[in-house]
Protein backbone atom coordinates (compact mmCIF):
# COMPACT_ATOMS: atom_id res chain seq x y z
CA UNK A 1 0.00 0.00 0.00
CA UNK A 2 1.06 3.57 -1.58
CA UNK A 3 0.62 5.05 2.44
CA UNK A 4 3.29 8.18 1.60
CA UNK A 5 3.72 11.06 -0.94
CA UNK A 6 7.93 11.24 -1.88
CA UNK A 7 8.91 14.20 -3.09
CA UNK A 8 13.23 15.24 -4.05
CA UNK A 9 14.11 18.24 -3.56
CA UNK A 10 17.64 18.70 -5.30
CA UNK A 11 18.45 21.96 -4.41
CA UNK A 12 18.30 24.79 -1.19
CA UNK A 13 15.77 26.72 -3.58
CA UNK A 14 13.51 23.60 -4.03
CA UNK A 15 13.93 23.48 -0.35
CA UNK A 16 12.87 26.25 0.81
CA UNK A 17 10.66 27.02 -1.59
CA UNK A 18 8.50 23.73 -0.48
CA UNK A 19 5.07 24.40 0.80
CA UNK A 20 3.27 21.65 2.26
CA UNK A 21 -0.53 21.01 1.13
CA UNK A 22 -3.15 21.74 2.93
CA UNK A 23 -2.04 24.98 4.47
CA UNK A 24 -4.91 25.40 6.81
CA UNK A 25 -3.98 22.60 8.35
CA UNK A 26 -1.52 22.77 11.11
CA UNK A 27 1.56 19.96 10.21
CA UNK A 28 4.27 18.31 12.24
CA UNK A 29 8.26 17.41 10.69
CA UNK A 30 10.54 15.02 11.57
CA UNK A 31 14.36 15.09 10.30
CA UNK A 32 16.05 11.53 9.46
CA UNK A 33 19.72 12.31 8.64
CA UNK A 34 19.44 9.08 6.31
CA UNK A 35 16.76 8.98 4.57
CA UNK A 36 16.57 5.21 4.37
CA UNK A 37 15.73 4.85 7.76
CA UNK A 38 12.23 3.92 8.71
CA UNK A 39 10.31 5.66 11.65
CA UNK A 40 11.61 4.12 14.53
CA UNK A 41 11.30 5.48 18.67
CA UNK A 42 14.59 5.27 20.68
CA UNK A 43 12.72 2.66 22.50
CA UNK A 44 12.41 0.18 19.43
CA UNK A 45 16.20 0.72 18.05
CA UNK A 46 17.66 -0.37 21.51
CA UNK A 47 15.96 -3.25 22.15
CA UNK A 48 16.57 -4.44 18.39
CA UNK A 49 20.84 -3.31 19.73
CA UNK A 50 20.42 -6.00 22.43
CA UNK A 51 18.53 -8.68 20.60
CA UNK A 52 21.23 -10.32 18.97
CA UNK A 53 19.38 -10.18 15.99
CA UNK A 54 21.33 -9.42 12.58
CA UNK A 55 20.02 -5.96 11.25
CA UNK A 56 20.30 -5.48 7.71
CA UNK A 57 22.22 -2.94 6.51
CA UNK A 58 21.09 0.61 5.09
CA UNK A 59 22.84 -0.26 1.81
CA UNK A 60 21.11 -3.67 1.06
CA UNK A 61 18.28 -3.77 -1.40
CA UNK A 62 14.77 -3.32 0.43
CA UNK A 63 16.21 -2.26 3.88
CA UNK A 64 13.09 -0.34 5.03
CA UNK A 65 10.90 -3.86 4.15
CA UNK A 66 13.51 -5.76 6.00
CA UNK A 67 14.21 -3.64 8.99
CA UNK A 68 10.78 -3.33 9.94
CA UNK A 69 10.25 -7.67 9.37
CA UNK A 70 13.31 -8.03 12.34
CA UNK A 71 11.46 -5.10 14.61
CA UNK A 72 8.04 -6.98 14.27
CA UNK A 73 9.48 -10.32 15.54
CA UNK A 74 11.86 -8.59 18.12
CA UNK A 75 9.09 -6.35 19.66
CA UNK A 76 7.14 -9.53 19.95
CA UNK A 77 9.75 -11.56 21.72
CA UNK A 78 11.12 -9.13 23.51
CA UNK A 79 14.34 -9.43 25.83
CA UNK A 80 15.16 -12.69 26.90
CA UNK A 81 12.15 -13.72 29.07
CA UNK A 82 10.28 -10.05 29.19
CA UNK A 83 8.17 -8.44 27.05
CA UNK A 84 8.61 -4.96 26.24
CA UNK A 85 5.86 -3.65 28.32
CA UNK A 86 7.91 -4.79 31.24
CA UNK A 87 11.13 -3.15 30.19
CA UNK A 88 9.26 0.33 29.17
CA UNK A 89 8.17 0.29 32.84
CA UNK A 90 11.42 -0.90 34.68
CA UNK A 91 13.32 2.08 32.18
CA UNK A 92 10.75 4.44 34.01
CA UNK A 93 11.03 3.07 37.43
CA UNK A 94 14.38 3.06 37.44
CA UNK A 95 14.72 6.62 35.75
CA UNK A 96 12.10 8.18 38.59
CA UNK A 97 14.00 6.35 41.67
CA UNK A 98 17.64 7.58 40.46
CA UNK A 99 17.00 10.97 38.75
CA UNK A 100 16.13 13.16 41.45
CA UNK A 101 19.74 14.44 42.12
CA UNK A 102 19.49 15.72 38.72
CA UNK A 103 16.69 17.65 38.73
CA UNK A 104 15.82 20.79 40.54
CA UNK A 105 12.04 20.59 39.78
CA UNK A 106 11.02 16.65 39.34
CA UNK A 107 7.40 16.12 37.87
CA UNK A 108 4.60 14.54 40.29
CA UNK A 109 5.29 11.02 40.60
CA UNK A 110 1.80 10.30 38.68
CA UNK A 111 3.03 12.23 35.72
CA UNK A 112 3.80 9.70 33.50
CA UNK A 113 3.95 11.73 30.13
CA UNK A 114 6.05 14.34 31.69
CA UNK A 115 8.36 11.87 33.35
CA UNK A 116 8.74 10.25 29.69
CA UNK A 117 9.55 13.66 28.02
CA UNK A 118 12.43 13.98 30.32
CA UNK A 119 13.85 10.47 29.65
CA UNK A 120 13.68 11.54 26.03
CA UNK A 121 15.54 14.56 26.18
CA UNK A 122 18.37 13.64 28.04
CA UNK A 123 18.97 10.57 25.55
CA UNK A 124 16.90 7.37 27.53
CA UNK A 125 14.55 5.44 25.56
CA UNK A 126 11.32 6.05 25.65
CA UNK A 127 8.12 5.03 23.24
CA UNK A 128 7.86 9.06 22.09
CA UNK A 129 9.12 9.63 18.56
CA UNK A 130 10.34 13.31 18.58
CA UNK A 131 8.68 15.87 15.70
CA UNK A 132 8.14 19.61 15.47
CA UNK A 133 5.63 21.66 14.36
CA UNK A 134 8.66 23.99 12.32
CA UNK A 135 9.62 22.72 9.08
CA UNK A 136 12.70 24.34 9.67
CA UNK A 137 13.78 22.89 12.82
CA UNK A 138 13.37 19.22 11.54
CA UNK A 139 15.36 20.63 8.30
CA UNK A 140 18.55 21.60 10.03
CA UNK A 141 18.16 18.07 11.78
CA UNK A 142 18.26 16.16 8.99
CA UNK A 143 20.67 17.62 7.43
CA UNK A 144 23.52 19.13 10.24
CA UNK A 145 24.82 15.95 10.38
CA UNK A 146 24.04 13.87 7.05
CA UNK A 147 26.45 12.19 4.80
CA UNK A 148 24.28 11.29 2.11
CA UNK A 149 21.03 11.65 1.00
CA UNK A 150 18.62 12.99 4.63
CA UNK A 151 14.64 13.52 4.63
CA UNK A 152 11.97 15.18 6.44
CA UNK A 153 8.95 13.78 7.33
CA UNK A 154 5.33 15.62 7.19
CA UNK A 155 2.25 14.42 8.93
CA UNK A 156 -0.94 16.57 8.88
CA UNK A 157 -1.64 16.89 12.76
CA UNK A 158 -5.36 17.55 11.91
CA UNK A 159 -6.01 14.79 10.07
CA UNK A 160 -4.02 12.66 12.49
CA UNK A 161 -6.03 13.66 15.03
CA UNK A 162 -9.36 13.33 13.28
CA UNK A 163 -7.94 9.47 12.45
CA UNK A 164 -7.51 8.91 16.12
CA UNK A 165 -10.94 10.01 17.13
CA UNK A 166 -12.67 7.85 14.04
CA UNK A 167 -10.41 4.79 15.89
CA UNK A 168 -11.19 5.08 19.35
CA UNK A 169 -13.20 8.45 20.37
CA UNK A 170 -13.66 7.38 24.16
CA UNK A 171 -10.21 7.20 24.95
CA UNK A 172 -9.81 9.47 22.40
CA UNK A 173 -11.34 12.40 24.23
CA UNK A 174 -9.47 11.28 27.52
CA UNK A 175 -6.09 12.60 25.12
CA UNK A 176 -8.51 15.79 24.20
CA UNK A 177 -9.44 17.02 27.13
CA UNK A 178 -13.08 16.60 26.63
CA UNK A 179 -13.93 14.26 29.80
CA UNK A 180 -14.27 16.45 33.41
CA UNK A 181 -11.92 13.90 35.04
CA UNK A 182 -10.53 16.77 37.18
CA UNK A 183 -7.44 17.18 35.58
CA UNK A 184 -6.71 17.00 31.78
CA UNK A 185 -3.56 16.56 31.78
CA UNK A 186 -2.86 12.72 29.81
CA UNK A 187 0.12 12.17 31.70
CA UNK A 188 -1.93 11.16 34.82
CA UNK A 189 -0.95 7.77 35.56
CA UNK A 190 -4.46 6.24 35.26
CA UNK A 191 -5.05 8.40 31.96
CA UNK A 192 -1.81 6.97 30.50
CA UNK A 193 -2.98 3.44 31.31
CA UNK A 194 -5.98 3.63 29.42
CA UNK A 195 -4.96 4.87 26.16
CA UNK A 196 -1.27 3.69 26.11
CA UNK A 197 -1.39 0.23 27.62
CA UNK A 198 -4.05 -1.61 26.10
CA UNK A 199 -2.24 -2.27 22.92
CA UNK A 200 -4.37 -0.44 20.28
CA UNK A 201 -2.66 -0.15 17.23
CA UNK A 202 -2.58 3.57 16.47
CA UNK A 203 -0.58 6.97 16.86
CA UNK A 204 -1.48 9.62 18.83
CA UNK A 205 0.16 13.17 19.15
CA UNK A 206 0.60 14.29 22.75
CA UNK A 207 2.49 16.48 24.86
CA UNK A 208 3.27 16.69 28.81
CA UNK A 209 1.36 19.74 30.32
CA UNK A 210 4.92 21.07 31.51
CA UNK A 211 7.09 21.63 29.03
CA UNK A 212 11.36 21.78 29.33
CA UNK A 213 13.22 24.58 27.69
CA UNK A 214 14.35 22.68 24.84
CA UNK A 215 10.77 21.10 23.86
CA UNK A 216 9.56 24.81 24.07
CA UNK A 217 12.89 25.94 21.66
CA UNK A 218 12.44 23.48 19.55
CA UNK A 219 8.42 24.26 18.90
CA UNK A 220 8.55 20.28 19.58
CA UNK A 221 5.93 17.81 19.94
CA UNK A 222 5.53 14.04 20.25
CA UNK A 223 3.71 11.37 18.30
CA UNK A 224 3.39 8.20 20.11
CA UNK A 225 2.46 4.59 19.58
CA UNK A 226 -0.52 2.89 21.10
CA UNK A 227 0.73 -0.26 20.89
CA UNK A 228 4.63 -0.96 21.84
CA UNK A 229 4.80 -4.08 20.88
CA UNK A 230 4.55 -3.38 17.08
CA UNK A 231 7.02 -1.03 14.99
CA UNK A 232 6.03 2.58 15.51
CA UNK A 233 5.17 2.25 11.84
CA UNK A 234 2.98 -0.55 11.84
CA UNK A 235 1.28 2.11 14.52
CA UNK A 236 0.59 4.45 11.94
CA UNK A 237 -0.04 1.84 9.24
CA UNK A 238 -3.29 -0.09 11.17
CA UNK A 239 -4.46 3.88 11.95
CA UNK A 240 -4.45 4.65 8.13
CA UNK A 241 -6.39 1.07 7.53
CA UNK A 242 -8.73 0.73 10.14
CA UNK A 243 -9.62 4.74 9.17
CA UNK A 244 -9.79 3.85 5.12
CA UNK A 245 -8.36 7.24 4.84
CA UNK A 246 -5.62 8.13 1.89
CA UNK A 247 -2.97 9.14 3.68
CA UNK A 248 -0.79 9.85 0.61
CA UNK A 249 -1.12 13.84 0.90
CA UNK A 250 -1.22 13.67 4.68
CA UNK A 251 1.73 11.96 4.96
CA UNK A 252 4.79 12.97 2.97
CA UNK A 253 8.33 12.37 3.19
CA UNK A 254 10.68 15.11 1.32
CA UNK A 255 13.89 13.53 0.23
CA UNK A 256 16.63 15.98 0.55
CA UNK A 257 19.14 14.80 -2.45
CA UNK A 258 21.42 17.79 -2.97
CA UNK A 259 25.07 17.64 -3.79
CA UNK A 260 27.73 18.70 -0.66
CA UNK A 261 27.29 22.11 -2.05
CA UNK A 262 23.60 22.34 -1.69
CA UNK A 263 23.69 21.01 1.88
CA UNK A 264 25.84 23.86 3.02
CA UNK A 265 24.36 26.71 1.41
CA UNK A 266 20.92 25.22 3.17
CA UNK A 267 23.44 25.64 6.46
CA UNK A 268 23.88 29.23 5.50
CA UNK A 269 20.39 29.77 4.94
CA UNK A 270 19.72 28.19 8.51
CA UNK A 271 22.50 29.81 10.38
CA UNK A 272 21.05 33.26 8.98
CA UNK A 273 17.39 32.16 10.32
CA UNK A 274 19.36 31.73 13.49
CA UNK A 275 18.71 27.76 13.27
CA UNK A 276 22.02 26.04 14.59
CA UNK A 277 22.69 24.09 17.56
CA UNK A 278 23.43 26.75 20.27
CA UNK A 279 19.74 27.75 19.89
CA UNK A 280 17.82 24.49 19.04
CA UNK A 281 19.86 23.05 22.16
CA UNK A 282 20.75 25.53 25.18
CA UNK A 283 23.49 25.02 27.70
CA UNK A 284 27.09 24.45 26.88
CA UNK A 285 26.87 21.67 24.89
CA UNK A 286 24.84 23.00 22.30
CA UNK A 287 27.26 26.15 22.00
CA UNK A 288 29.88 23.78 21.31
CA UNK A 289 27.96 21.23 18.61
CA UNK A 290 27.48 25.02 17.01
CA UNK A 291 31.02 25.45 16.64
CA UNK A 292 30.88 22.57 13.98
CA UNK A 293 28.07 24.40 11.89
CA UNK A 294 30.25 27.63 11.37
CA UNK A 295 32.34 25.37 9.45
CA UNK A 296 30.13 26.43 6.92
CA UNK A 297 31.70 29.65 7.24
CA UNK A 298 35.19 29.43 6.84
CA UNK A 299 35.46 33.46 6.79
CA UNK A 300 33.76 34.06 9.64
CA UNK A 301 36.33 31.84 11.52
CA UNK A 302 39.25 32.59 9.91
CA UNK A 303 41.12 36.08 10.22
CA UNK A 304 44.29 37.47 8.83
CA UNK A 305 46.81 37.55 10.87
CA UNK A 306 44.18 35.96 13.65
CA UNK A 307 47.03 34.41 16.42
CA UNK A 308 48.93 37.84 16.41
CA UNK A 309 45.85 39.62 17.96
Amino acid sequence: MEWYTKNLLSSAEEVFNYRTPAPDHEWVFRGERDSSWILQTHLERVILRFSGEQLPKVSEANYGDKMLEVTRRVLKTGLGDYPVSRIEGGLLRKFKRQSHGYLTNPPRNNSVLEWLSIMQHFGAPTRLLDWTHSFYVALYFAVVDSEDQSAVWAIDHDWLCERDEKVNSDVWKLIDGKVETGDPNVEKRKTFREVFQKEIQWVIPVNPYRHNERLIIQQGTFLVPGNITSPFQDNLLELIRKTRSDSKDRVIKLEITGDHKEKIEILKRLHRMNMNAATLKPGFEGFCQSLTGLLAYPRMLVRDRYWDR
